[in-house]
């Protein structure tokens, strides 16, 4: 079944709609959360070598073990996104496939089968700005690249040439709206890695070698290993909010029902660090989200 989700709705995701040109509507097959607290992004080259492979399935995995609720986005194309979206499966973490046309043909036309299935579970979907009967075209991919980044919390560039690639492209503009890029460092020579090496050097986006590097820069917490029980009590009893949490939350006690931009420009916050913390405190019961991206103190 295919939804519709208007910007207005609960159910836009909340990161996108604060970005610049955000698709008014967009069209969903399938199930994932577009507003977990932990959603993240891997892109890449069509070409992948093994290297970036195995980097991705050892950062999917490491990201399903050591995060409460982690959500990948991809594009669905060859090479590093289906891995990307592969591995989510594979280890029951909901994905998303953002597409460059409408949810009546799929593209390419190699993985429509792998996208069925994924979408069949309860932990998969299919995203795009394009109404159904929209073909694909060259300049959509460009779009689409926008919104892989901009319903993300990061982007991670698993391997990429330094001379061509809509992975560099998705990680520019996240890095313009205030994603955090990360990238995998590569030998020097490899052609595949010489894109990801410039984007460390030119400080776009931070090293990444493990899921590790990745949850210490966006300042996510492992998730628990205690028992059921002891967990609950965590949730219920846990210590109040520290560092940009605090600062949000001493904020909106004095200004409920503010958007993301008040509080951004108030904090001095920036907004893509301000829209991961806002979703851990709403994942910790410690805000509500109202109509409008309007938020409040629980």
């Amino acid at each position: 079944m295919h939804t519709a989700i208007p910007i207005d709705s609960d159910n836009y995701p909340r990161r996108l709609a604060l970005t610049p040109g955000a698709p008014p509507v967009l069209y969903t097959h399938g199930n994932a959360p577009l507003n977990a607290p932990h959603t993240i992004a891997i892109v890449g080259t069509r070409s992948a070598t093994p290297y970036a492979l195995r980097f991705i399935n050892n950062l999917v995995d490491d990201l399903a073990r050591m995060l409460p609720q982690p959500v990948i986005v991809s594009g669905l194309a060859l090479g590093c996104d289906i891995m990307a979206h592969r591995r989510a499966v594979e280890r029951r973490v909901p994905t998303v496939a953002v597409l460059a046309h409408g949810l009546h043909t799929l593209y390419p036309a190699a993985h429509s089968q792998f996208a069925r299935s994924m979408v069949a579970g309860d932990k998969g979907m299919l995203l795009t700005a394009y109404p159904e009967g929209t073909p694909v075209h060259r300049s959509n991919f460009l779009a689409r690249n926008k919104i892989v980044a901009g319903i993300s919390d990061c982007v991670v560039v698993a391997e990429s040439a330094a001379d061509r690639g809509g992975a560099l492209h998705t990680a520019r503009y996240a890095a313009s709206i205030g994603r955090r890029v990360f990238a995998c460092p590569g030998r020097i020579g490899d052609r595949y890695s010489s894109g990801c090496n410039m984007l460390i050097r030119q400080g776009i986006a931070s090293l990444c070698e493990s899921a590790a590097d990745l949850a210490g820069a966006m300042g996510w917490q492992a998730a628990t290993t205690a028992a059921p029980s002891e967990a609950v009590q965590q949730t219920l009893f846990a210590p109040p909010p520290k560092g940009p949490a605090a600062a949000i939350a001493a904020y909106l006690t004095d200004n409920p029902d503010s958007t993301a931009d008040q509080m951004a420009a108030a904090l001095s916050i920036p907004m893509g660090k301000l829209l991961s913390t806002l979703m851990e405190m709403e994942f910790l019961d410690q805000i509500i989200t109202l109509p409008g991206n309007r938020f409040r103190n629980a």
